[in-house]
C-alpha cells in the first residue's frame, strides 16, 4: 500500500505504509521511473544501496526534488506512517 506525495518530470514518488524491509524505519520514498524503482531517504536524498536509475540523469533529478521539498516530504511520511520524527533526529545511532 502506498500513497503517492509528488511527481516531477516523469517521477513518481511514493511512500509505502507496509514495508518489512530494512529501511523502513528511516523516513524515504520511492521514486519510480517508467519500470525502475529507487528508496531514497529524506535525511539527504541519499539513495539506498548507491543504486541509480539506468538514466543518470533522472536520478539527480529525483535527490533535488527530495532536497527541495525535503520539509514536505516529511511531514508526508510521519502522516502516512503515523511517526512524528524530524530531519535532525534521523540516523542518529
Amino acid at each position: 500500500i502506498g500513497r503517492s506525495v509528488g511527481y516531477f518530470e516523469g517521477i513518481r514518488f511514493i511512500i509505502h505504509t507496509d514495508e518489512k524491509d530494512k529501511h523502513e524505519k528511516y523516513p524515504h520514498v520511492h521514486a519510480k521511473y517508467q519500470d525502475e524503482e529507487l528508496f531514497i531517504y529524506l535525511k539527504d536524498a541519499s539513495v539506498v544501496g548507491g543504486k541509480s536509475f539506468k538514466n543518470p540523469s533522472k536520478t539527480k533529478v529525483a535527490r533535488k526534488f527530495i532536497l527541495t521539498h525535503q520539509e514536505e516530504l516529511l511531514d508526508s511520511w510521519n502522516k502516512i506512517t503515523d511517526s512524528d520524527l524530524c530531519i535532525d533526529v534521523l540516523f542518529e545511532i
